[in-house]
């Protein structure tokens, strides 16, 4: 407990040996890619119905922010590439 003037008293917690153990353990798992409903799928199944050119620059707009998330996750691999001093 740190008596605080201002404030109220606060508590420290410290992170024991097991529960770093845990938590490198819960960190190191496997991740499931979560699955989800997509209005875009099911608009792509029903591209036939669609006019052609709003249908392609929906997909394009798409592909854009999936392109941007693929490039925040390589970016993100290459810091802890380089974190790490090795390939991993």
């Amino acid at each position: 407990m740190v008596e605080q003037t201002e404030r109220p008293d606060k508590e420290v917690y410290v992170l024991t040996p097991e529960g770093s153990a845990a938590l490198t353990d819960w960190l190191e798992a496997p991740t499931a890619v979560p699955r989800k409903r997509d209005e875009l799928v099911l608009k792509a199944y029903s591209l036939w119905r669609s006019n052609p050119a709003a249908a392609a620059q929906m997909m394009r707009e798409h592909a854009a922010v999936h392109a941007a998330h693929l490039a925040e996750f390589e970016a993100r691999l290459t810091y802890l590439v380089e974190e790490a001093g090795t390939v991993i």
